[in-house]
Parts: structure tokens; sequence; C-alpha cells
């Protein structure tokens, strides 16, 4: 049943990332992203009600919700997350290119965050639960990112909320880092913190796959952004996927592993501590 709720959750993300898209199209003008037809705020509504959704989401849960030890699916996705931050952050670092020394900091902060992300793939892939290496140190290093990108579009997307995709591409940084400080409880400390990690896992799939993508590739489009911009996007697409990967992960029920069982008493079946194929 919670993973029938978490497949009808990630589809509600997807229709929204559908009207998003035709709301950009046909209602809003591309240039200086203002609304021109209906209320700026119906667009405010659809992203509170996806998190509310996130937020129930996460009450469905349980308690005693936790991010499986490994998984070969998730793993295939870490290692895409690693690819996309390298694409983001390789050509600027290889090049020197940017506007200034703070993309310069985060193109390079984004090969952190792939170095981290590879991490994952290698641990999540691995035959028995292992935590991944470099500790938290490593994960603090590769979630570095998340954080500069919040200021940094904060800075510089000076706004009122009028004004509905610059807006939205700081909440989608900030649902990144917070999303990737879930990531490192869940994979360093997994006792419990399951439903903050699918709050926001689903939270970074909603704003950052389904709602900055589509506006990203529209500006990019109608000539009004880089196409640096755009990677930087894309990789946070990619990253709100592993944000919905982990959500549908932490819904389900995960066995306990034996060292857990020793300290609880109970039986552990047999694979427990094996890797799964989802």
């Amino acid at each position: 049943m919670k993973r029938i709720a978490g497949y009808l959750l990630l589809a509600a993300g997807v229709l929204a990332g559908c009207a998003r898209w035709l709301d950009l199209i046909n209602f809003t003008d591309l240039n200086t992203e203002f609304v021109t037809v209906g209320s700026v705020w119906v667009r405010y509504g659809v992203l509170a009600a996806l998190v509310a959704a996130a937020a129930l989401a996460s009450l469905m849960a349980g308690r005693s919700a936790r991010l499986a030890p490994c998984s070969r699916k998730r793993a295939i996705l870490a290692f895409v997350v690693c690819a996309a931050f390298a694409a983001m952050g390789g050509p600027q670092v290889a090049g020197g290119r940017g506007r200034g020394a703070l993309d310069l900091v985060c193109a390079v902060l984004a090969l952190a965050t792939a170095w981290w992300a590879a991490l994952l793939g290698l641990a999540w892939h691995a035959k028995a639960p292992e935590r991944p290496a470099g500790g938290i140190p490593a994960a603090m290093l590769g979630t570095i990112l998340f954080y500069v990108m919040t200021l940094q579009r904060f800075v510089r997307n000076y706004s009122s909320f009028y004004r509905v995709g610059p807006t939205v591409s700081v909440f989608s940084a900030l649902a990144a880092l917070l999303f990737g400080a879930a990531l490192i409880r869940a994979v360093y400390v997994p006792e419990g913190g399951g439903r903050k990690l699918v709050f926001t896992g689903l939270t970074a799939f909603y704003l950052c796959t389904c709602i900055e993508l589509p506006q990203a590739l529209c500006s990019w489009l109608a000539g009004s952004t880089t196409v640096a911009a755009l990677a930087q996007s894309a990789a946070l697409a990619v990253f709100g996927l592993l944000g919905a990967a982990c959500a549908m992960d932490a819904l389900r029920d995960v066995p306990q592993l034996p060292a857990e069982a020793e300290n609880t008493g109970k039986t552990v079946p047999a694979d427990g501590a094996k890797c799964t194929m989802n």
C-alpha cells in the first residue's frame, strides 16, 4: 500500500511538471519571467501542495523507516548523479571559464559532489552492506555545493515573489541542500531519520526535477539562460531523481541487519544483509 501511494506521489510530481511546462510556454513571459495570465499565487499554491504531499508521505513512512543499506538501482542513479555534476563542473574547471570567482568555486564543488556520489554508488553496489569511503567529512564536502548554490541564486535572482522562476530556483537549491543533509544522516546514522529522508527526497524531486528542469529548458530555448545554467539545473534534476529513489526505498520495510538484531533480539531474514535489486 505504501509503495502504491509512493508511485501516486511520483505521478503527481510528473503531472505538476507538465503543468509547469504548459504554464511557461503559454502564460509566462520567458524574458521577464512574469506571469501574463492568472494569479501568481496559484503557482505557489501548486508548489505548497507538493510540499504538503511530501510531508504526508513522511508521516505515512512511520518512525522506523530507514534507507536500505545497499541497492543496485539506487547505485546506478548515484553514478548518474556523479556524471551529471562532473559534466557541470568539469568544463568550467578545465577551461577556467565563468562569470566570476564564485562560478569557479561552484564548478570545483560540483566535482566534489560528483566524487561523493561515486562513493555512494560504490557502497550501494557492494555485495554486502558498507558505508561510503571518506566518512562524514567526504559527505559534507560533497554537499557544500548546495549551500553555496542556494546563496548564489538568492543573491543573483533578487526579485519579488511575482517572478516565479527565480524564486523556484532558490527553493529548489534549498531542497537539494536539505535532501543532501538527510541523506548523510541516513547513510552514516541509519537508525531512524527515514521520515526526513522521505520528506526531503520527495521535495527535491518535486522542486528540482519536476519544476526547475522544465523552466530551465524553456529559458534556454528562449535564449534567456546559458548552457552552464542549464547544466546546473540538469544536475539538480538528476539529484532530485535520487531523492525520489531514496524516498521510495525508505517507504518500504527494510529488514534489520545482523548487528541490529543482536541488540533487539529479533530474527533477521537470511538475505537481510544482502543487496537488493530495488
